[in-house]
């Protein structure tokens, strides 16, 4: 949703124009950005909430180093209707130089 709420470890990101802004900025770090290992799978509560997790390795190269790294990612979301009003990525903060 445009108000979408997000947070990458503990930085959140307040809407869904600032989620992309973030998304499109690491295209200028990194080339080559790709997500491997996919799974995905949502959960539907009785309180009518539904979830989804995704679990997924994100892989690019850096442009300043030419080194490809890799870094595995749990994430999820909460649906409301057909659009994401809030989710997180968690995953180590540290590069892993492939």
């Amino acid at each position: 949703s445009d108000t979408v709420q997000v947070s990458f470890n503990s930085v959140s990101s307040d809407g869904l124009a600032t989620l992309i802004a973030g998304w499109e900025q690491q295209h200028e770090v990194f080339s080559d950005i790709s997500m491997t290992d996919e799974y995905v799978h949502t959960n539907y509560f009785s309180d009518g909430n539904i979830w989804s997790n995704y679990w997924f390795t994100w892989k690019a190269t850096s442009k300043s180093t030419g080194e490809t790294i890799s870094n595995p990612v749990h994430s999820w979301f909460k649906w409301d209707g057909d659009k994401v009003s809030e989710g997180a990525f968690i995953f180590d903060p540290m590069i892993h130089v492939d």
